[in-house]
């Protein structure tokens, strides 16, 4: 079973320590629970996460890797001011099938995601955001000091789609090696408002 407070690293606070994907997904599902450290290792999931204006923030100590396994599910949905936080993880393998947005999260409604200290590969979409879908007015999207690489979708956005009154400010990030209809890195719709500072761009492709 997941560890209330206890085993969590020296100087933090956690809400919740867990060691594998059931006790991941029981205290994401735990409405008194908000930060979760996760311990070194590879947590497979098989269907999305809903986050529904509610907060989580996920912390991985040593080399915690949450896979999507390709499954045609995206990792994160986040609707209706939920928040997020994604810090020191790998996050990959996340996929859409149909018409679906965002292999690795789909934010919308208000809702926000901050990624720092971390990996996004691998994620695939069948529609816009190869990774990260973000749309809706007053959603946000914070990225910091991470790695997007191999990333992609047929439409727009090989890593990260913003369309719609949204704000996205991106610094210290690599993008690399994704791909996309256009957009290969970043695309960018109208009245986003999206900054980026400090970031690098290599090896994106855009097909169309």
């Amino acid at each position: 079973m997941c560890l209330l407070a206890a085993g969590a690293v020296p100087g933090t606070a956690q809400d919740a320590v867990v060691n594998n994907t059931t006790e991941l997904l029981a205290a994401i599902a735990d409405g008194g629970v908000t930060t979760i450290q996760l311990n070194a290792g590879t947590y497979l999931l098989s269907a999305e996460i809903d986050l529904n204006n509610e907060t989580k923030e996920l912390t991985g100590v040593g080399t915690a890797i949450i896979d999507g396994q390709s499954s045609g599910s995206r990792i994160f949905d986040l609707n209706n001011n939920a928040v997020l936080v994604l810090d020191n993880l790998t996050l990959q393998n996340g996929s859409t099938s149909g018409n679906a947005d965002g292999g690795l999260a789909r934010i919308r409604n208000g809702s926000s995601i901050t990624i720092r200290n971390s990996i996004a590969q691998g994620h695939t979409s069948l529609d816009n955001g190869g990774a990260i879908q973000i749309a809706g007015t007053g959603s946000s999207l914070t990225v910091d000091n991470s790695t997007f690489s191999g990333n992609s979708t047929t439409d727009n956005g090989g890593a990260i789609l913003a369309n719609g009154a949204v704000t996205v400010v991106i610094s210290n990030t690599t993008f690399e090696s994704n791909t996309a209809g256009n957009g290969g890195g970043v695309w960018v719709g109208d009245d986003a408002v999206v900054t980026i500072s400090g970031s690098t761009f290599r090896a994106n492709q855009a097909t169309l």
